[in-house]
């Protein structure tokens, strides 16, 4: 456990000291979710999720989706999960547009040492009338104990997303956090966490960066 922990915050910590540029309070984020997921039956489950997003500077908000996912472990440590989100998002410039979108996740989790590595695979899809469709595959690596320690198993974590645009046939942004999940009474448990997003600018080999300062509240049954 000790061993666990430990490896869990130093790869943490070197992520940031190598990815640390300037830091524009102006484009950070503050996301707030919630979401609930019950079984329903012993492969299948289906989970709820409400997503918020607002900026840092003036509490603006700007972006929220609902999202319904269905759940399927087809083998042991691996489940497919279909699901689709509505989003609705806004600029200080523009009214609100909608985005019905498509997911599909194949996630897989392992153990060894103490330590245990999710692996979720993800395609996201957009169509919209007023521009091209957006097609993205959305690996990401999430590394954490297999162990929480205190009455309230905390289990510190870090995680990576990279996002490929099939269209540009490129990839154009990455996600990199770092939190703690905690769960101080069942079924309810949070997670706290701070990621740092680059986005590549248009097609030139700039990087704009910003932090997302993020809460999320889960009752799973």
């Amino acid at each position: 456990m000790k061993f666990a922990t430990v490896v869990v915050l130093a790869w943490a910590a070197l992520g940031v000291a190598t990815r640390c540029r300037a830091w524009d309070a102006s484009e950070n984020i503050i996301r707030l979710e919630g979401a609930v997921k019950g079984p329903l039956s012993d492969s299948f489950t289906l989970k709820l999720v409400e997503n918020h997003r607002y900026t840092e500077k003036g509490s603006f908000h700007y972006y929220h989706h609902t999202e319904l996912e269905l759940g399927w472990a087809f083998a042991e440590n691996w489940r497919l999960s279909p699901a689709f989100r509505y989003i609705t998002a806004r600029s200080k410039e523009s009214d609100w547009i909608s985005k019905p979108t498509w997911l599909l996740n194949l996630n897989n989790s392992a153990s060894w040492r103490g330590l245990n590595l999710r692996t979720r695979l993800r395609l996201f899809h957009t169509d919209l009338d007023s521009v091209d469709a957006i097609t993205d595959f959305r690996p990401k690596l999430t590394l954490q104990p297999t162990q929480g320690f205190t009455g309230w198993s905390i289990k510190p974590y870090i995680a990576d997303e990279l996002i490929y645009n099939f269209q540009d046939n490129s990839f154009y942004r990455n996600r990199f956090s770092g939190g703690v999940k905690l769960v101080p009474l069942k079924p309810l448990s949070f997670d706290l966490f701070l990621m740092q997003e680059l986005t590549r600018l248009g097609s030139q080999n700039d990087w704009k960066e910003r932090y997302n300062f993020g809460c999320s509240a889960a009752v799973y049954f």
